[in-house]
């Protein structure tokens, strides 16, 4: 499966450039026999009067069903928060890591 999005939000408030934001989003996924994997990445573009915010992500996740209503999942998440200019509603410059794993009993 291969999906995509794309978003393109203007606010034309009194500052001209308040609240304009633009992203995009692209994602695979395979699901064959006890597998799931997915890999997903994400970037988006915001701007105020007083500065812009660039942010990016990327995600793969998987899925091994172990039969008898067992499943173990995983995922790790890598992001990035660039903000340019003086502006307080983007917050502060950030990028991290998330890893999550997951055990799932059906019964």
């Amino acid at each position: 499966t291969i999906a995509a999005g794309y978003k393109d939000i203007t606010n034309e408030g009194e500052a001209g450039e308040d609240g304009d934001r633009t992203g995009w989003d692209l994602g695979v996924a395979y699901s064959g026999g006890r597998y799931e994997v997915a890999l997903i990445y994400q970037a988006q573009e915001a701007e105020d009067s007083a500065g812009d915010a660039d942010y990016y992500h990327v995600g793969l996740t998987g899925a091994y069903n172990l039969g008898g209503g067992l499943t173990i999942a995983g995922a790790v998440y890598i992001y990035d928060l660039d903000v340019n200019g003086n502006t307080s509603t983007f917050g502060d410059d950030t990028d991290g890591t998330v890893v999550m794993v997951e055990v799932q009993a059906k019964f």
